[in-house]
């Protein structure tokens, strides 16, 4: 029937974005379209679905929302809280040996970086892992008492740029967010900033891009980008933070 809202006399159907099933649908073109002035037509036995196009479940290990996923290689690593999982060859994988944070832990991000893939914690710990099977904890060892490592602000982002993997972190117990800096060798503090957390990061156009925001109802939150030099602001929102970038 005619749209009454609208100037709209016709519509393109199909199950497919290339629209490469056009001429499968009675009374349209050759363009696909039908047209609105010439009746109803009704369509039957067709998928309102494109089964090409639907998902498929591959396993129901996880007990927890997805907290972070990457593709590493031919593997597809995903992290559900406290527990990182690896589909590979059709067969889902529990990483358990060599991984094993209490449950009050969430894994929150993955990048990666000089050829192995990064994970960040809650509790301001990375490791890493050449395989997505075996992980080595990053941080170095505390001065002070060489039983326990030397623990960061809470870890929210990990981008990978030119010869540094850089670490977002939120305030934790501190007055700033940060972002910290990683060689492959050690962990250094690049800069602080007042909001309550680094929610996002990218790299892009040789500059890297810091999402951050003051957190639900704080109609606060701005996007940064820097050149290897200097930090420049990009946009300031009322938004709550910036989620993705």
């Amino acid at each position: 029937m005619l749209d009454d809202l609208s100037d709209i006399v016709s519509a393109q159907v199909s199950h497919f974005p290339d629209f490469r099933d056009v001429n499968n649908f009675d009374n349209t073109n050759i363009r696909g379209f039908f047209d609105f002035r010439e009746g109803v037509t009704e369509y039957s036995n067709f998928p309102i679905s494109n089964p090409e196009s639907i998902w498929v479940g591959q396993s129901t290990y996880g007990t927890s929302e997805i907290t972070a996923s990457i593709k590493f290689g031919t593997k597809i690593i995903v992290a559900c809280n406290n527990v990182i999982y690896f589909y590979s060859d059709n067969a889902v994988k529990t990483i358990t040996s060599s991984l094993s944070l209490s449950s009050t832990i969430q894994i929150t991000c993955f990048a990666v970086y000089k050829n192995k893939v990064y994970a960040g914690t809650t509790n301001g710990l990375i490791y890493s892992s050449y395989n997505g099977e075996f992980w080595t904890l990053v941080n170095p060892l505390n001065p002070l008492d060489r039983s326990l490592p030397n623990y960061i602000k809470p870890i929210k982002t990990l981008t990978a740029w030119g010869k540094y993997l850089y670490i977002g972190t939120s305030k934790g117990s501190s007055n700033y967010s940060s972002i910290y800096t990683y060689n492959g060798k050690s962990i250094s503090k690049l800069i602080d900033f007042e909001f309550e957390e680094i929610t996002s990061s990218a790299s892009f156009a040789n500059l890297v891009f810091v999402g951050m925001g003051d957190g639900p109802g704080s109609l606060n939150s701005a996007i940064y980008k820097y050149n290897g030099l200097e930090w420049t602001k990009t946009l300031s929102s009322d938004a709550s933070s910036v989620d993705a970038l």
